[in-house]
């Protein structure tokens, strides 16, 4: 078994004959409050290292409550350009949750070349997007397995229950989920485990007036750079709801 620095949540493999699962350990926290703070959660993360994210949860009898960090701005740049997809399937059930959500119609690309040699200004420009981003997620969107949206709802005043919230607490982003027990969303087996898939839509392709005319010069490199931190994101784990 992997082993992993103290304070994070310790990892557990679940064998079977066909597949394998990373399965989360609950956290010993009460009381969350979803408002994107991650200081309740005491550091208790599991670390998806290759991304860069970490993800903490811990339940009720009534809620479940998720924390994903982001631990820099490299890590969410995928969320700005495909947001972010929860995919919760529970006793045979799957339903997807989307937050934040990208409005296309509102994205405008604003890279050229300068911002691409200028590492401050590239970072300027980040932070910048990441918080107009940030201010204009209001709602979540309920989608079926085939990614037909189901309801469009208020991320904090709805009939459904869920609260998120999301928000940047340098250096990190914090996006904290509050998802009810034994209702459409989760229906727990006998078992009392959930699976979970955490995506981005892929969008590497690089813009079209950046990615023109600068293959093969010494802005190269810069542009493969860039690329890898738009890969979609793609995290899958399982977690034992209890009492």
């Amino acid at each position: 078994m992997k082993s992993i620095k103290s304070g994070i949540i310790v990892l557990t493999l679940l064998i079977s004959a066909c597949s394998s699962a990373i399965l989360l350990e609950k956290s010993d926290v009460t009381d969350i409050t979803v408002d994107a703070n991650p200081s309740e959660w005491n550091g208790r993360f599991f670390n998806f290292d290759d991304k860069n994210i970490g993800v903490a949860y811990t339940n009720d009898n009534e809620n479940l409550y998720l924390c994903f960090a982001f631990r820099d701005f490299r890590s969410f740049f995928p969320v700005l350009r495909g947001g972010l997809t929860l995919w919760i399937e529970s006793d045979n059930r799957k339903i997807g949750l989307k937050f934040p959500l990208v409005y296309r119609e509102r994205r405008r690309e604003d890279f050229n070349r300068d911002i691409l040699r200028n590492r401050n200004e590239m970072r300027k420009l980040f932070e910048e997007r990441i918080q107009k981003f940030l201010e204009n997620q209001k709602e979540v969107q309920i989608i079926n397995e085939e990614n037909y949206p189901l309801a469009l709802i208020n991320k904090s005043d709805n009939t459904y229950g869920i609260k998120a919230e999301i928000n940047k607490y340098d250096p990190e982003i914090i996006y904290e989920l509050r998802i009810p027990i034994g209702t459409g969303l989760i229906n727990p087996g006998k078992d009392k485990i959930v699976s979970m898939k955490l995506e981005t839509e892929e969008q590497t392709q690089m813009p079209a007036r950046i990615d023109s005319g600068m293959r093969g010069n010494r802005d190269g490199s810069r542009i493969q750079r860039f690329s890898n931190i738009i890969e979609p994101i793609e995290l899958e784990f399982s977690l034992k709801l209890s009492r």
